[in-house]
């Protein structure tokens, strides 16, 4: 089929795609409840969805495809809020018949989803980025998600172009199986500089795959905290990584990552909760070891606020340096022994009584001391 590489079976729905439509499908829902205010929320809202390779909108067996999940969503918060949040779609795609077919198959669904406003763009993501960014407002919420077939599309650079946005963030499909293909290509080495931004990622040429793909999602992750970093007043702030393995059924050996990154605590803790509940999802492998380094983690940010620290904000501090710990157990469990030992101490929000253990994400934790 045109747009997959001579791929003849892309378009029908293999189960790691459904992995990842089922990780989309259950975030999505999650960050419009954060951002319309909870449960009881009432504030209006406008919030912007981008799918920068959008393809055919339908699985050849019928299968809704990422822009008509979204577009489900969008009606679903708009009627559960009372009509006070508002999706807007923008939907990219390059190939010719593919971008016909989403055309067709989106505005067969539209009746269904009257309150979802949608765009087309036609050709590649990147010569369609600026013009998007212009109909986005700066101060409104949007999610980005970037699914190439291939390694086109994940540039750096491009992806810090949404990004430099505060309240914008990403989920990326990286093909860190042809990245390290292209490795060894001295035709591709300018894709591949393009795509780490450095030209560090030479070091993991000739490393075993699994390695070297592992190796890429590091690099590729700590290049993009990097470059949040650096932007100044522009940015200057931490980005929250989440990589997300996903195995291929008919290739075991053969792994491509999904890579989230987002711009608060929250948006990180409602990613780790979406995965943890795609039942389809093989284990997960982290990409580094954990261990006693998450509570000098969350010392040393408690050293360096001695006003103390949110208990999710303290979580940030840990995700920017460790990106696999777990809220729930990880994170907890390092407050909780630092707790234990007397360094820090934690202040319930609302003055409750709190139990043996209990933590919330409004806590406070404060340092006390130490050993």
């Amino acid at each position: 089929m045109p747009g997959s590489n001579g791929n003849a079976d892309y378009w029908d729905l293999k189960r790691n795609t459904q992995v990842k439509h089922d990780i989309l499908s259950s975030y999505l829902l999650r960050w419009a409840s954060i951002l319309s205010g909870g449960q009881g929320g009432a504030r209006r809202l406008a919030f912007h969805y981008v799918d920068g390779f959008a393809g055919r909108g339908r699985y050849r067996g019928g299968e809704p495809g990422s822009p008509l999940i979204a577009m489900e969503i969008g009606q679903d918060m708009y009627e559960h809020r009372g009509g006070n949040v508002r999706l807007n779609c923008y939907n990219v795609e390059q190939d010719p018949e593919n971008f016909a077919s989403l055309e067709k198959e989106v505005e067969e669904a539209r009746p269904r989803y009257p309150s979802v406003e949608v765009s087309y763009f036609q050709g590649p993501f990147q010569e369609h980025s600026d013009e998007i960014l212009r109909l986005i407002p700066e101060s409104e919420n949007t999610f980005v998600f970037i699914d190439p077939f291939g390694p086109k599309g994940v540039e750096l650079d491009e992806v810090m172009r949404f990004l430099v946005r505060r309240r914008s963030e990403v989920f990326i499909t990286f093909m860190s199986n042809y990245i390290g293909r292209f490795m060894t290509d001295a035709h591709k080495a300018g894709l591949v500089d393009a795509i780490f931004a450095t030209d560090e990622w030479r070091d993991l040429v000739g490393l075993p795959a699994t390695s070297q793909q592992t190796g890429a999602v590091e690099l590729y992750g700590k290049q993009l905290q990097k470059k949040g970093l650096e932007m100044g007043k522009e940015m200057g702030k931490e980005l929250y990584v989440l990589p997300i393995d996903v195995a291929f059924e008919d290739r075991s050996a053969n792994q491509y990552h999904l890579i989230h990154v987002s711009q608060h605590p929250k948006g990180r803790l409602a990613m780790e909760d979406s995965v943890g509940k795609v039942k389809r999802l093989s284990t997960q492998e982290a990409l580094f070891t954990l261990g006693p380094e998450i509570e000098q983690h969350a010392l040393e940010a408690l050293r360096a606020n001695p006003q103390g620290v949110r208990a999710l904000d303290l979580a940030g501090k840990v995700w920017f340096r460790s990106w696999h710990a777990s809220w729930p157990t990880d994170i907890k469990e390092a407050i909780r022994t630092l707790e234990s030992t007397g360094e820090a101490e934690v202040r319930t929000h609302n003055g409750r009584s709190r139990p043996r253990g209990g933590l919330e994400e409004r806590d406070l934790v404060v340092l006390k001391g130490g050993r």
